[in-house]
């Protein structure tokens, strides 16, 4: 034997024995993915008893003290610091002399009514769009929060009583507060003396701001007028009204960013789950295009069915399915009958070498390949299946037996894109 020949069977040796190593490896792989499942007599049977899964509340629930966040706008001078001061009987806000104050959103937290109240900036009457844009982005970013906490519970949109009209843009910031689920309360600030106001009346009875919740007059500051050498004065009015009808809304306020806060933790949440379940997916796709090649202790169509079954098992902890009076395995033969495969334990075809109803020639890459479609088209039928309000899936085998195939064409030409088991 030269040098040559001997080099050429050292690497066929070492070639052998690394794919037997393979062999190897993946056969307890295999094994050890089926783990919970119990093969006897051909049947595939799962003890959900012996592995209880560790449920995590959906939801946060708020600990502590509720948070009450108010936002107040309105055009420039109309008294939105007074307001603030008269309200909460401090002084909060800094007022000016002559020129608003408020260049920015200001937050103004009261730590001992746990209230945080945002003022905007004053809008101007000739150019406002970019104030009204720039209110547009704060509050989409304070709705976007997963805690309601973080939200904008409820609007004062302050109007002078003493201008006597109703600009285009009130009438636009009405329209972003409320397109955001924030109730608004229309605050007529610098309150007339008469008992009545017309313009008021007419507000309401025009439905020029219809959208609004309620209207409120309101007198911010102590005035003093001078009527036959005598002096009058008015005090500061409308503060319990306003309370009133902001304690009768800020609870609508707060149960639309709690779902607003739900249907964004729901999102990430399903965008976690539809990862995992890819990942396993992809596990048991690579596992199942490897049982043809793989010494089993049990013949490959049972050994490919229990991987799928699995599958289908572990994608169902992942999304904490509700399967009623149904069983796991029961929605995994359901699964397998649909796709043409063939009913659980009942495999009497080789898979390996042919699958009748669907037609393909089946080798080791075929059968990944119908086990991966099988689970990322119950996956994506459960993201379409979840409770938006609740995040829970109640599965319908029957909705199940009619829909999923849809679901399972979409994927069945995809190739196994992971190949990492873990």
């Amino acid at each position: 034997m030269d040098v040559k020949e001997f080099k050429d069977l050292v690497e066929i040796e070492s070639k052998e024995t690394n794919e037997n190593n393979q062999k190897v490896g993946t056969r307890e792989e295999i094994l050890k993915s089926l783990k919970g499942l119990m093969i006897s007599n051909g049947a595939i049977i799962f003890d959900k008893e012996k592995e209880k899964n560790k449920e995590e509340k959906f939801f946060k629930s708020c600990s502590g003290k509720e948070t009450v966040n108010i936002i107040i706008s309105g055009k420039t001078g109309v008294g939105k610091s007074s307001l603030i001061n008269y309200i909460f009987g401090k002084e909060v806000a800094k007022i000016g002399v002559g020129m608003p104050v408020t260049q920015e959103i200001k937050c103004y937290h009261l730590e001992k009514d746990n209230v945080n109240l945002y003022d905007t900036k004053g809008i101007e009457a000739e150019d406002y769009e970019q104030t009204l844009a720039n209110i547009q982005d704060f509050l989409d970013e304070k709705q976007k929060s997963k805690d309601e906490n973080e939200h904008i519970h409820i609007a004062w949109l302050c109007i002078s009583e003493k201008s006597g009209r109703i600009e285009t843009a009130d009438v636009r910031l009405l329209d972003i507060l409320e397109n955001c689920g924030i109730p608004t309360i229309v605050v007529f600030t610098k309150r007339d003396t008469l008992k009545e106001s017309e313009f008021v009346k007419k507000v309401i009875d025009e439905k020029i701001l219809e959208k609004a919740r309620a209207f409120v007059r309101v007198r911010n500051v102590k005035e003093m007028f001078e009527i036959d050498d005598e002096i009058v004065v008015l005090n500061p009015k409308g503060a319990q009204e306003l309370l009133h009808e902001t304690y009768k809304y800020i609870s609508e306020g707060r149960q639309n960013a709690v779902k607003k806060a739900q249907t964004i933790i729901l999102k990430e949440r399903l965008e976690t789950m539809a990862k995992e379940a890819a990942d396993a997916t992809n596990k048991y796709a690579f596992l199942a295009a490897g049982i043809g090649a793989t010494p089993l202790p049990f013949p490959d169509s049972i050994a490919l069915a229990a991987l799928q079954t699995k599958m289908i098992i572990d994608i169902n902890t992942i999304y904490r399915v509700d399967a009623g009076t149904h069983t796991f395995t029961d929605i995994a033969a359901a699964l397998i009958s649909i796709t043409g495969i063939a009913q659980i334990g009942k495999l009497a075809a080789n898979l390996l070498k042919i699958i009748p109803v669907i037609g393909w020639a089946a080798n080791g890459a075929v059968a990944g390949s119908i086990t991966g479609a099988i689970g990322l088209g119950y996956s994506e039928y459960l993201k379409n299946n979840v409770n938006n309000e609740t995040g829970e899936i109640i599965l319908d085998l029957d909705d199940l037996k009619e829909n999923f195939l849809k679901y399972f064409n979409e994927f069945k030409n995809m190739k196994i894109l992971n190949k990492n088991v873990k």
